[in-house]
């Protein structure tokens, strides 16, 4: 525990001396007027005050001087924030992504309204009325704010109050008792099974896909293995194996090659012949040979080849066998999709553990825990897959 010192300009241009304690994980309290126009005589004041309170000094709180702004200080900054550090050190997962999102919500809706009310002195009916209006409010790109994202602002907020008061910080939470809003949530869609059978016949890959065989193959590879963009764009030669994939990588738009999106997102996951016989001769022509360059590289054997070139190509493959843009917008059908297909070709004809481990999903936790999958294990889930594409490898 140490105590740090530092000065502000009062009116009449008159210096004032605050000190914060700062306790052994970095934690501070906001600053405590010492009323004092030096730094020695402030240094006596908080002697005085360690004498006379003891142990109680250092335990004080001072939520009724902290401003909501002054407590949001660190928060969402990746290498300062407590909330992430605690995480990061329990062997947590928390992307730097995610926190960039908090942060912007924090930022852009939180901080205006609320940052510079004293913590102590903000109701739950005020954070009600907030949240009501945020509907109401446009978003980046001029939009209003989706239910969706009001919703994920106001877990932003609950996040960092509830653990205030759970560390001793905060003596209230304000977010307590406050209901998310309702939200219409639109379910993705999906390709027809013979829409599929004609997006990926490689009899057709020239009037289909002009003949690129680079697109062709990480779609074709998305659809068949479940994987997630990111996964397909940090995928390293070294991890593609006779019949299937590792993933041990995922790639963040912002961050580059990072670790996979959850713990469980590091799988093994099997590939059908056709589609591996495809991936091989991909990589057999690439010009970058190294066991840690990237499969679907752009121009540089470390940077991928980016997410709009990927949808890009795919949409319009899509429009050549007959799908619109107009029709794709309104069945919901994006790049992703290809991963909601691949769930739904193999849910019931799987065990739902054994799903999940392929796609990496979340849920039965302890039981997944206890569940330990090899390769050889997925031979049914390749031949489920192989039965399926066999039909477009001509």
């Amino acid at each position: 525990m140490r105590v740090t010192y530092y000065s502000r300009k009062r009116k009449g241009n008159k210096k004032t001396w605050y000190y914060r304690i700062i306790d052994d994980e970095g934690d501070r309290t906001s600053g405590i007027n010492t009323h004092c126009s030096s730094k020695r005589a402030a240094q006596d004041f908080v002697n005085a005050q360690i004498t006379k309170k003891g142990p109680a000094f250092w335990k004080q709180k001072q939520t009724k001087h902290q401003t909501f702004s002054e407590y949001a200080k660190d928060w969402w900054i990746y290498e300062r924030c407590p909330y992430v550090r605690g995480k990061l050190k329990r062997n947590k997962q928390i992307s730097r992504s995610l926190c960039d999102i908090r942060q912007g919500y924090l930022k852009r809706h939180i901080i205006p309204v609320f940052g510079k009310r004293r913590i102590s002195s903000i109701k739950p009916i005020e954070v009600e009325r907030w949240l009501l209006n945020l509907p109401e409010i446009s978003g980046r790109y001029g939009r209003k704010l989706s239910a969706i994202t009001c919703n994920q602002i106001l877990s932003t907020f609950r996040i960092m109050c509830r653990y205030g008061v759970n560390k001793g910080i905060l003596d209230n939470d304000p977010t307590k008792g406050i209901e998310a809003l309702g939200e219409d949530r639109f379910e993705k869609g999906i390709l027809e099974p013979d829409e599929i059978r004609t997006l990926f016949d490689i009899a057709q890959i020239e009037e289909i896909w002009l003949g690129d065989e680079f697109h062709y193959t990480i779609n074709l590879l998305a659809c068949s293995t479940g994987l997630r963009m990111g996964e397909l764009q940090g995928l390293q030669r070294q991890y593609v194996f006779d019949g299937h994939i590792k993933v041990e990588h995922s790639w963040a738009r912002k961050y580059g090659l990072k670790e996979p999106k959850t713990k469980m997102s590091r799988r093994f996951v099997p590939v059908p012949s056709g589609t591996f016989a495809q991936l091989e001769r991909l990589i057999e022509f690439s010009p970058f040979r190294e066991p840690e360059d990237l499969v679907f590289h752009g121009e540089r054997r470390n940077i991928p080849i980016t997410h709009h070139w990927i949808e890009r190509k795919l949409y319009a493959a899509m429009r050549r066998i007959g799908i619109s843009e107009e029709d794709r917008r309104a069945r919901r059908v994006t790049f992703h999709s290809h991963r909601h297909w691949y769930n739904t070709l193999l849910r019931g004809k799987i065990h739902d553990a054994k799903l999940r481990a392929l796609t990496g999903h979340g849920g039965e936790v302890i039981q997944n825990h206890y569940t330990h999958f090899r390769p050889e294990d997925f031979k049914d889930v390749e031949k489920i897959c192989q039965d399926f594409f066999k039909e477009t490898e001509g």
